[in-house]
């Protein structure tokens, strides 16, 4: 709702909507599982594959180009065409790179958002969560246990 107009905003705000109706990370990682499931078929094609990835990232940023850019969608999508492009090479997803070029690209397009801690909170938070992973996955790696993505 950040492209809304401010009058569209106030009357969300006192009907309670505007809760219901934000958009978040969570939401853009819905629409990704979703796309993903009902393109499954594609790959049976010739070059499938590649319409597939394609098709994919462009409903994410068609769905938070609809959702008016929140920075919490900008992330995720950011992160899931990331993903999307690594699963279509068939290359190693590192979410902790995603998250930092999320967030540069972030800072690149609105420098204000290092100033806000509701915009930036999040993805510190993200960044803990996977640099423990990446912690864990070293300790069991160095102790010759199985770890699996």
């Amino acid at each position: 709702m950040s492209c809304a107009w401010p009058e569209l905003r106030a009357a969300y705000s006192r009907s309670g909507l505007s809760h219901l109706l934000a958009v978040s990370g969570l939401h853009t990682g819905i629409v990704f599982a979703l796309v993903n499931l009902l393109l499954w078929w594609l790959p049976l094609l010739r070059r499938g594959h590649l319409l597939r990835n394609l098709l994919a990232a462009a409903c994410i940023w068609i769905y938070v180009a609809a959702a008016g850019f929140p920075p919490s969608a900008v992330r995720a999508a950011v992160m899931f065409t990331m993903l999307q492009s690594a699963l279509a090479s068939a290359s190693e997803y590192n979410g902790l790179n995603a998250l930092a070029a999320a967030a540069f690209g972030m800072l690149l397009w609105n420098p204000a958002c290092a100033l806000s801690f509701s915009k930036m909170t999040f993805p510190h938070q993200m960044m803990r969560v996977v640099l423990l992973e990446q912690i864990y996955r070293s300790e069991r790696i160095q102790r010759n246990e199985p770890y699996h993505k």
